[in-house]
């Protein structure tokens, strides 16, 4: 008909067509799940196969004959229900690592296409270490793990007993209570000794009969009547849940045990005895038992992605899904791919950073737990900071592994003396894992110091040397710590002498920048040459300028601590001095470093020459005899006025002198020099002092 717009448009006139495929049907209407097949007459049998129809649901077919004269009249009606079948094959399974653990997998899988008739209840999925899941163990493969569908909950169930320690209990009823959802209801009647377990088992006189009203308009016993299920459900239905209970009896020795199931999909339901039991036994002791069976299971989606656990990490496996309903389990469908359980790989453990040069250090490291697959590359940061933040902060990929742990990386074209953090992370399939720091946590590239600089050799006495000298013009990277002075009557160092024509001492930088040597031979030639030490090690030695020198008696040092101060009556100066400290050539017998205090500056004991009680005087060697003290009205002490006054020397370390008699009020310069028996040394730096009026 030209007017229809679809299957559902009816012809204008509605008129009924006898040759409709239903009456109730309009021209232009195909009925719900109608069909239709020709079928040549030729074939050998006649006969057809109806495919794509819905299991459970019942057909209707009817067969009409035709020729060129039209179709004839209908056969008689036939049906047929096709039967409920097991489901179809799981669609797109896939079987993969599960991010950050490694002793499970997921496998993810779709519904069959089909579902046989009846909806599927869960799935099971095996997995073992073979392809064709032969292994040994558990029938077959290694492991089996039920997905159990929403439709398939496990049901809240609990068993209620009543038992005797003697005869049967043959009389009297008990009361229980439900909690659920912090609420508490109790049974309106007692529950009979012997009550049925279904309202449909509730049969005979009135007394059998659960009262669903209040029990005063019941006839006989109202407490003791009804099945466990009436009173269950009486209960549920009190706290909000509709569907109520299901209730099996089973006979005991001495009573009965129920088993309720709570229809419901919940959890969290507490049943309790309550109130005073009149159950009774011809002997013994009448209890009450509650039991609770199955915890209410409510699952979440079947389908998708579930997780395997309980996994060997690092270990292969195969998977395969098979679905299951009412009928059975269908046809697996295996994962394309296997997969193994891994993670990303545990720190890397030894891990030792040390100095390589200047310029570079070196990393070295071993594998920890690969996670369960193989470890391909390691990531090494380096930075300026602890944080790994900077700007500075470096990054190296590591990949050579063929030699086989430990490992190691030199960390090339680093600024020298600069402090770096290192730390290092290993990498597979799953990506990089967490980082170790290096031991130490830190570490700078350094080599050994040069040489010092400035290294001199001085005549302190006839039986020892000075030698001075300054910090190296590079210090490798490190700080120096220490300085090495060797000492020797060959030029090449290597004589077989033994102290003192040969040694050496390690002196503290902190300290010293001069040594003396001690306890020498008048006047044999000793050569001398200092090396500076840092954390790395000693550098390159110096020899000193000149090369060697012959120790021989000198002139005196200078006085030390001299003062001159006016005299309390005018026209007097008063002076202090104490013996020399430092020898003649200037340079104080040892000390010199930032470190250094006043004592670390004095002469050893030993020079041969005077001793006081805790070092020796810069004497020259030769006991100090006078002291010269000059005091003139010039500076240059040249005004041909000048006075000039000698004090004999002793064994005392302090000495003082006043000048009386001067003119009052005025300015006068005042110095002192020492005498032995070479001569007389340098006078000490003068002072002014004006005399007071």
């Amino acid at each position: 008909d030209a007017s229809l717009v679809d299957g559902d448009t009816y012809p204008p006139n509605n008129a009924v067509d006898s040759n409709l495929a239903c009456q109730e049907c309009a021209k232009g209407e195909t009925p719900k799940a109608f069909g239709y097949a020709i079928v040549s007459a030729d074939a050998a049998e006649l006969e057809y196969e109806i495919s794509g129809l819905e299991t459970g649901t019942t057909y209707y077919v009817r067969v009409l004959a035709g020729n060129e004269q039209g179709y004839g009249s209908v056969s008689g009606v036939g049906s047929a229900t096709p039967p409920l079948q097991a489901p179809g094959t799981p669609q797109n399974v896939e079987l993969s690592v599960r991010d950050g653990d490694s002793s499970a997998l997921e496998i993810s899988f779709d519904a069959p296409t089909t579902d046989g008739g009846t909806e599927i209840k869960q799935y099971l999925v095996q997995y073992d270490v073979s392809s064709s899941f032969g292994s040994a163990t558990s029938a077959g493969v290694a492991g089996n793990m039920i997905v159990r569908c929403p439709n398939n909950p496990i049901l809240e169930t609990v068993t209620i007993e009543t038992s005797s320690s003697g005869t049967t209990v043959n009389a009297g009823s008990f009361q229980l209570s439900l909690t659920y959802n912090g609420q508490t209801r109790t049974v309106a009647h007692g529950i009979a000794f012997n009550a049925p377990a279904l309202t449909s088992e509730e049969v005979g006189g009135d007394d059998s009969v659960y009262c669903y009203t209040n029990p005063t308009w019941c006839l006989d016993s109202p407490n003791v009547r009804g099945s466990m299920q009436s009173h269950m459900n009486m209960l549920t239905r009190a706290l909000g849940l509709s569907e109520g209970v299901d209730v099996t009896r089973t006979a005991t020795a001495t009573g009965y045990v129920w088993t309720v199931t709570f229809l419901n999909k919940v959890s969290g339901l507490t049943i309790a005895a309550t109130g005073t039991p009149t159950l009774t036994a011809t002997s013994g002791t009448v209890s009450i038992g509650i039991n609770k069976l199955n915890t209410g299971t409510v699952y979440p989606q079947c389908t998708g992605t579930q997780v395997i656990n309980g996994l060997a990490q690092g270990q292969v496996y195969f998977a395969r899904v098979i679905a299951y309903n009412a009928i059975g389990y269908g046809p697996a469908a295996a994962a394309a791919t296997s997969a193994k359980p891994t993670r990303v790989p545990a720190p890397p453990v030894d891990v030792k950073l040390s100095v390589l040069s200047g310029t570079s250090l070196k990393l070295i490291w071993s594998p920890a737990d690969d996670g369960g697959d193989t470890i391909t590359s390691y990531l090494i940061e380096i930075d300026t900071t602890s944080s790994f933040n900077s700007a500075d902060k470096q990054s190296f990929v590591h990949s050579y592994l063929d030699g086989g742990a430990p490992f190691s990386k030199s960390l090339q074209n680093l600024l020298n003396g600069q402090v770096y953090f290192v730390r290092v992370a290993a990498r597979n399939s799953q990506g990089y894992g967490a980082f170790e720091s290096s031991s130490p946590v830190s570490a700078k590239p350094m080599t050994t110091p040069s040489s010092p600089s400035n290294v001199q050799l001085l005549i302190t006495s006839h039986k020892s040397l000075t030698v001075s000298f300054d910090a190296p013009a590079e210090d490798g990277g490190d700080a120096v710590s220490f300085y090495r002075v060797e000492w020797d009557i060959q030029p090449g160092f290597t004589s077989n002498h033994e102290s003192p024509f040969r040694g050496e001492v390690d002196l503290a930088a902190a300290i010293h920048r001069s040594y003396t040597i001690k306890n020498l031979q008048t006047n044999i030639a000793t050569y001398v040459r200092v090396t500076a030490r840092n954390a790395v090690g000693y550098g390159p030695s110096q020899t000193t300028t000149p090369v060697s020198r012959s120790p021989v008696v000198r002139r005196p040092g200078k006085p030390s601590n001299f003062a001159a101060v006016a005299g309390v009556a005018p026209g007097s100066i008063d002076i202090t001095f104490n013996a020399p400290r430092i020898p003649d050539h200037g340079t104080p017998c040892g000390g010199g470093g930032p470190s250094a205090t006043a004592s670390d500056a004095l002469c050893p004991i030993g020079l041969g020459g005077r001793d006081q009680a805790t070092f020796g005087e810069a004497d020259g060697g030769s006991d100090i005899t006078y002291y010269h003290i000059e005091i003139d009205l010039q500076s240059d002490f040249g005004s041909g006025t000048n006075t000039q006054v000698t004090l004999v020397a002793n064994d005392s370390d302090s000495f003082s002198y006043s000048f009386t008699g001067l003119a009052a009020g005025r300015l006068y310069f005042v110095r002192v020099a020492a005498e032995n028996v070479v001569g007389i040394g340098q006078f000490q730096t003068y002072q002014s002092v004006r005399t007071n009026t």
